[in-house]
């Protein structure tokens, strides 16, 4: 998955809206370290450019971000069987990227957002399963918080009924258009293309 950075304006967008401080990220990342030392339930150490990027998606604030480190990690507890199981390769995945696509556009919009497609191609539901839909997207979830901070996410979801309907023209007014794949009026490249990125 190539994504792109943002741009000279889109960066500038995202320091107003999140000041970068590095001496009291130091400072948050030490608490948070601490605080995770000390809950016997999740991992009593992370590495600190990925606490930084969980940090970073909850705006700078600590207690925002043990919250989520609570819910990221006890979810994995509480519903192991899409997280266990995590072959991009097997069949039930492979289906799954055969009857829907799911991508993440390579450039951000104006504001610094990242935008996620999601858009069924066959809805004949003997081929695919709603655990292998979830199972793609927590892989691809994860992946991203390993490589990247995103100020924040936008989800389309194409259902083709009424959700999303048409050449793209109703989403302009949310994003620049030339983000947006090649079918909907933008120059990303083809749904098709990206679904195989």
């Amino acid at each position: 998955m190539t994504l792109l950075p943002p741009t000279l304006a889109q960066q500038k967008h995202i320091d107003k809206q999140l000041p970068s401080n590095p001496e009291m990220r130091k400072q948050d990342i030490r608490a948070i370290q601490e605080w995770l030392s000390k809950q016997p339930h999740l991992p009593d150490h992370m590495d600190n450019s990925r606490l930084e990027r969980f940090l970073y998606g909850c705006k700078n604030s600590v207690e925002k971000c043990k919250l989520i480190l609570e819910r990221y990690y006890s979810v994995r507890t509480s519903l192991s069987e899409f997280f266990t199981v995590r072959d991009p390769l097997s069949r039930d995945i492979q289906d799954c990227c055969d009857a829907i696509d799911y991508f993440v556009l390579p450039s951000l919009t104006d504001e610094g957002y990242r935008v996620t497609v999601l858009r069924m191609r066959d809805t004949d539901p003997e081929k695919f399963s709603i655990q292998a839909i979830a199972r793609r997207i927590l892989m691809v979830l994860d992946i991203r918080l390993k490589e990247e901070a995103c100020l924040s996410n936008i989800m389309i979801i194409d259902l083709q009924f009424h959700i999303h309907n048409g050449g793209g023209e109703e989403l302009y007014i949310y994003m620049n258009k030339n983000i947006l794949p090649n079918e909907w009026g933008g120059r990303a490249g083809t749904l098709r293309e990206l679904n195989g990125n």
